[in-house]
């Protein structure tokens, strides 16, 4: 009997995340996700070592097929003369991506949102952003991260 409830109570609780997942909305701006066209963390990561002796060789990164994923969030890197950046990908947030995300992907599948940021400054030269909806914005993409793409795959969180 007790094995029955506990059956009951997992088929029950899988129907329930199937709910939620459905009411959870798709986050539309990522630089770094997988089935993405252009993924920004989806980059040749080979390597020339300079040797003592003058010479030099490449050394070739592999992708790895890593069991986990990792949630990256660019610090702030717009250049935009507004409060808060847009949702538009700018060179700032994929040369961020590729110089400090990237790398992960040896590790994990990485999910970096796009995300209206606050900026290094606004229109009278200080900084006015809206920190809550930059929190927010990455908070909706967690949440689509965590409903259509995880799958139960152990994932290195951002940290809040």
């Amino acid at each position: 009997m007790q094995l029955r409830a506990a059956f009951l109570a997992a088929g029950a609780a899988l129907v329930a995340a199937g709910v939620a997942h459905a009411g959870v909305p798709h986050w539309n701006v990522w630089l770094c996700r997988p089935g993405l066209k252009v993924n920004y963390c989806n980059t040749d990561l080979s390597t020339t070592v300079f040797w003592a002796d003058g010479t030099n060789s490449t050394i070739k990164i592999n992708d790895t097929k890593s069991p986990i994923d990792c949630f990256y969030v660019y610090p702030t890197v717009s250049l935009e003369r507004r409060g808060n950046a847009d949702l538009k990908i700018q060179n700032q947030e994929e040369t961020t991506a590729i110089a400090q995300a990237a790398r992960f992907s040896q590790v994990c599948r990485v999910f970096a949102p796009v995300y209206r940021q606050t900026t290094v400054y606004d229109d009278t030269g200080a900084l006015h952003g809206n920190d809550g909806l930059a929190y927010a914005d990455v908070l909706a993409a967690w949440r689509d991260y965590l409903a259509h793409w995880n799958g139960g795959r152990g994932v290195v969180p951002p940290r809040w």
